[in-house]
């Protein structure tokens, strides 16, 4: 049966489709039967001379099999399974007689992984004592890592393959065990005895947990050494690779809870308190320089640069991760033993002082990045370079800061929270284009506007949030060059409508309840003031009217217009609600009253120019995104131009029947026509002249 298993195996790599077909069904029914566990053992073992391609069928097999037959096994079926996936692993790290450098460097990584993983999940599976076996095996690869550190010069050397190997073992034991159901979790994390349990510890005194502070200080150590200082003396070169796999590593235990609970895990507190400097100094980690060219350079944007960079790349969104888990909304609270909440406070203002020293430094080498792509026509839209990915990263540990303790950072004393926000500021006007980053930093604004103004630092009022007005135009600016849908590939059209119609929208009424009136005027004036050194458009190409067939690039920037237009249609109902009175004497305060008069006039202006043949947005209408834009806004509108004494409900709805031969616009448009006709229709019938005209202008 073995032989026949291996040439199934064969036959799956081959050439012949037939061969692969009837080997895929013979190896789909033979996996469920006992018989093979012994023949993918067989086929795993570095002796079996299979491929590298075979061996990890073998061991991908053995895993499916372990989740799904494990409770079906008697307890000396699985001890001996879980024993002979560690032994595989540990003869593929630790082989027999020397160590040798070359054959560590050179393991396959996914071959590895999958071995891994498989031992990894029968040590979960098997209990505590199963467990602590292989949390020995990790303990004896780091021990054996550390006097051959420094043998290789390279960032890789076989001492830091062999320390990679270590955590690797140790951060997929950690995720194989919260992955386990909520009574074995409970059992292998907490110890048989649990928290508070009566019985002794036993067998190194606890579960799993009780094993963190040992694997913290590793990783601890190991950060240090791959970044070029610390306790160990490793490569005078930094090694993203180990830094990697410290972090990932971190990450796992962290998450493990000493209760057995899911969705646990450490405060930032206690992780001080276990490692005092530990979590700035991962932090920090997104300021170390990737490898290659500077990042500046244009040639740090080619394609193999790129792939260069994959593993910083890598390394800054684990620190993300980590951060997000000990900073972010679903952290708990630290135990009292461990200095209660004030230990979580203290540890997240060192993570802050470390967000903001670094905050700008990134921003200014995302910016040179994005300098060099443009440089070599490479820029805009495309894969994130190291550069961008680091202030990615910086963002998003950010957002997590805000979302845990929006309250405290927006109103607590001295300036860090203002400093943290200028640098999300600058980070959004480093990288303006890049749809990601507009979505991470509108998270941070909105998670700071949660605090009610009068609680908040002055500076983070409307002097921030007007600030921000031009960094959201930009993003919900149509990309440049736009012609349709169809033909753009650089922009996803469900990503960017998404993210206008919600994130942007829900910021975009963030900056209204800070600005106003301003923000309406700046807006109004964006759709309407004509461009410098010249009148408003009236025709493209010489083609006079809405209906003429041009080519966008024809037309003075209609971007600009349109995001304008979308910003004053995501603020129509706090608009509609100071322009007309919300609810009965709401207008009698003066200085409600005053703010009703002036948004009337600004109405009046928008929708005078829209509507008028001479107005700017009116010359743009032969866009059909424009079109389409002005038909939402005056659907939005609708109430407005029923009600206003001088608003041009006419005019709008004698555009809006032309709006509907505009391909992109007709269903927008047929809904703001129905909107006006309700919302106007005591204005419509008080005179039977304005039917008639637009009864005449529809035929």
């Amino acid at each position: 049966m073995s032989e026949q298993f291996r040439a199934a195996v064969a036959a799956v790599y081959g050439h012949d489709p037939a061969q692969r077909q009837a080997a895929n069904l013979w190896l789909d029914a033979f996996s469920r039967t006992p018989e093979a566990w012994g023949c993918a053992l067989d086929l795993l073992q570095h002796t079996s001379n299979a491929s590298v391609e075979q061996r990890f069928f073998a061991a991908n097999l053995l895993a499916s099999k372990t989740r799904s037959d494990w409770a079906g096994l008697d307890p000396r079926q699985r001890s001996e399974l879980a024993e002979a996936f560690g032994t595989i692993l540990r003869n593929m790290l630790l082989p027999a007689g020397a160590l040798s450098p070359s054959t560590l460097v050179s393991l396959q990584p996914v071959l590895l992984e999958r071995v891994a993983r498989l031992a990894a999940a029968a040590a979960a599976l098997g209990g505590l004592a199963t467990a602590k076996r292989h949390l020995a095996l990790a303990q004896e690869l780091a021990a054996a890592a550390q006097p051959i550190l420094g043998t290789v010069a390279a960032p890789e050397s076989a001492g830091g393959a062999l320390l990679r190997c270590a955590l690797l073992v140790l951060q997929q034991l950690a995720e194989e065990a919260e992955a386990l159901d909520s009574v074995r979790r409970k059992v292998l994390l907490a110890g048989p005895d649990g928290p508070g349990g009566g019985g002794g510890g036993g067998d190194g005194g606890g579960g799993l947990v009780a094993q963190r502070p040992m694997v913290v200080a590793l990783t601890r150590d190991v950060m240090a050494a791959a970044a070029g200082s610390g306790a160990l003396v490793g490569s005078p070169s930094v090694s993203f690779p180990l830094l990697l796999s410290a972090v990932r590593c971190l990450s796992a235990w962290v998450r493990l809870d000493e209760s057995g609970c899911a969705d646990g895990g450490l405060s930032p507190g206690e992780l001080q308190a276990m490692s005092p400097g530990l979590l700035p100094s991962a932090l920090g980690l997104l300021a170390l320089p990737p490898p290659g060219a500077p990042t500046s350079s244009p040639l740090a944007t080619s394609q193999a640069a790129r792939r260069e960079q994959q593993p910083a790349i890598s390394l800054f969104a684990a620190v993300s991760e980590l951060a997000a888990d000990l900073l972010g909304s679903g952290s708990r609270t630290a135990a009292a033993a461990a200095g209660g909440e004030a230990a979580d406070v203290a540890a997240a203002a060192a993570a802050l002082e470390v967000l903001v020293n670094i905050g700008h430094p990134l921003a200014a080498a995302a910016a040179a990045e994005r300098e060099a792509e443009g440089a070599t026509a490479s820029g805009g839209g495309g894969e994130a370079g190291a550069a961008l990915a680091a202030l990615l990263a910086w963002v998003r540990m950010a957002v997590a800061v805000a979302e845990r303790n929006a309250g405290g950072l927006a109103s607590g004393p001295g300036e860090r929270a203002v400093q943290l926000a200028n640098c999300v500021v600058g980070a959004w006007s480093a990288c303006p284009d890049r749809r990601e980053m507009a979505e991470v930093c509108t998270d941070y604004f909105l998670a700071i506007n949660t605090v009610p103004t009068a609680e908040r630092h002055p500076a983070l009022r409307a002097p921030l949030y007007s600030a921000l007005l031009p960094h959201v135009m930009r993003a919900v600016s149509y990309p440049a060059g736009f012609q349709d849908w169809e033909t753009d590939v650089e922009e996803d059209e469900e990503a960017f409508n998404r993210f206008r119609e919600q994130q942007a929208a829900d910021l975009l009424e963030s900056i209204w309840g800070q600005c106003r009136t301003s923000m309406v005027a700046q807006l109004v004036a964006e759709a309407t003031s004509t461009s410098p050194g010249g009148p408003a458009i009236t025709t493209v190409n010489g083609a006079g009217g809405a209906g003429a067939s041009v080519g966008l690039h024809a037309v003075t920037d209609w971007r600009g217009v349109e995001a304008a237009l979308f910003c004053l249609r995501a603020i129509n109902v706090p608009v509609k609600a100071a322009a007309m009175g919300g609810r009965a004497g709401a207008l009698d305060d003066a200085q409600a009253a005053a703010t009703a008069a002036e948004m009337q006039a600004l109405l009046g202006r928008l929708f005078g120019d829209i509507c008028s043949p001479l107005g700017r947005v009116a010359g743009l209408l032969v866009v059909p995104w424009v079109c389409l834009a002005v038909s939402r806004l005056i659907g939005e509108y609708a109430a407005w131009l029923g009600k206003g004494q001088d608003a041009p409900l006419q005019a709008a709805m004698g555009l809006l029947l032309h709006a509907l031969t505009v391909a992109p616009a007709a269903s927008a448009a047929a809904q703001a026509f129905r909107n006006c006709c309700v919302r106007g229709a005591e204005r419509l019938t008080a005179d039977p002249h304005v039917l008639t005209a637009l009864a005449t202008a529809a035929m």
